[in-house]
C-alpha cells in the first residue's frame, strides 16, 4: 500500500505516487482460490470534492477490483491508514469482546 497526499494524475502519467498502482504479477501468499488474480499495489490519499467534502481515496489503478484479502497485520495498517486519511488523531481503544473471527 502506498500512502500519501496525491493529485491523482495518473492518467496523465504525471503522479509520482501512483506510478507504481495496480497489478504486480505476484502472488505473495500462493493463490488463495481460481479467482485470485495475484497482488496489487493501492494508493490511499485524501483530497476535497467540488463541495468542499474531505474525501479519502482507495486507487487500485487500472484493474477492476473484485475483492482483497490481506494478512492480519497489513489489515490492521490498512485500517489505521484509512482512519489517518479520514483525520482521525488521538488514540483508539478496541476492546475484546472474546470472539474469533
Amino acid at each position: 500500500m502506498i500512502d500519501g497526499d496525491c493529485p491523482h494524475d495518473r492518467l496523465r502519467g504525471n503522479c509520482p505516487i501512483c506510478a507504481a498502482v495496480g497489478p504486480t504479477g505476484d502472488f505473495p501468499h500462493g493463490k488463495l482460490n481460481d479467482d485470485d488474480e495475484g497482488g496489487i499495489n493501492v494508493a490511499l490519499s485524501r483530497h476535497r470534492a467540488p463541495d468542499g467534502t474531505q474525501m479519502v481515496r482507495l486507487d487500485f489503478g487500472p484493474k477492476p477490483v473484485a475483492w482483497l484479502s490481506l494478512p492480519s497485520e497489513q489489515a490492521i495498517h490498512f485500517a489505521m491508514s484509512l482512519l489517518k486519511f479520514a483525520g482521525l488523531r488521538g488514540m483508539i481503544v478496541i476492546g475484546d469482546d472474546g470472539g474469533e473471527a
